[in-house]
């Protein structure tokens, strides 16, 4: 690890570039600003020498390396990212459940094999790899939205970084489009690279060009897509109002919106986390 990691902090731009100006006034910075700004440039010179890559990139953002026995939100950056940026305080109420499910999705995409040791993970519908994409199945309230859009934060400098959506926002974007071209490009968007949809089976059908399951179809796409170049979905969703806490349950509601065809290639396609914890929300 560098140096720089045991004294600066892993700082935004915007902070970078108010400690830039500060010190050009010639206004006197603390210790640990200086360090920032160090760190900052020292991130920025490796990453644009392609030195940080997917899991190095994860490992640099946490602080310490991840053999450190050390609980999750302890790492100031995404600690600090979290307050800063969630309405629902996570880091002020964390509890251990908490600290599993960031744990778990942390060493996911550092590709740490403990991750197949993770208590939240399951492993008896289907066979876990690093390949598949992410299936975060939980109760309402508890974080996964909120963890995944703050995530896309963290590692968009990264190859492992995703684009995410909404379901409800896709199927109005869908309607928006005004002829044969924006759906084309509409869909291309969604079909290629590393994607997120929170809220899966929560939207309602397409209609303006007569009824469409627009994430069915977008689901059936990316299957497909991902047999020529390798890409990975990551969604979350939450249980059955009737089965709270089943697993099973939950994906039956898959089958029941989407269909067969995507309910069984829900298995190849994701790693099947159960999300665990009470709602956040006060």
């Amino acid at each position: 690890m560098s140096n720089f990691q045991e004294t600066g902090r892993i700082i935004g731009k915007t902070e970078y570039l108010i400690l830039k100006t500060k010190h050009k006034a010639n206004e006197i910075l603390t210790n640990q600003e200086q360090a920032d700004i160090v760190a900052y440039e020292q991130l920025q010179q490796r990453i644009k020498e392609g030195e940080i890559k997917n899991a190095e990139f994860i490992r640099d953002l946490m602080d310490k390396n991840l053999e450190a026995e050390k609980p999750f939100y302890e790492y100031p950056y995404l600690k600090n990212h979290f307050v800063k940026h969630n309405q629902y305080k996570f880091w002020c109420d964390l509890s251990p459940e908490m600290d599993i499910n960031f744990s778990t999705i942390l060493l996911y995409f550092a590709n740490d094999e403990r991750f197949f040791n993770s208590p939240i993970l399951v492993k008896d519908l289907n066979t876990p790899k690093f390949e598949k994409g992410l299936l975060i199945i939980g109760g309402y309230g508890n974080g996964k939205t909120s963890f995944f859009l703050e995530l896309e934060n963290v590692l968009k400098l990264s190859k492992q970084s995703f684009k995410g959506y909404t379901t409800n926002d896709i199927v109005t974007s869908y309607e928006a489009c005004e002829n044969e071209e924006e759906l084309k490009e509409f869909k291309n968007q969604l079909k290629k690279g590393n994607r997120y949809f929170d809220d899966l089976c929560t939207e309602r059908d397409a209609s303006r060009y007569g009824k469409v399951n627009v994430l069915k179809d977008v689901i059936e796409e990316r299957y497909n897509e991902s047999k020529i170049k390798p890409q990975k979905t990551f969604a979350t969703m939450n249980f059955h109002n009737d089965n709270p806490n089943d697993i099973n349950k939950a994906l039956e509601l898959i089958e029941a919106k989407y269909g067969g065809r995507v309910f069984d290639r829900v298995f190849e396609m994701f790693n099947i986390i159960h999300w665990q914890g009470k709602s956040l929300r006060k």
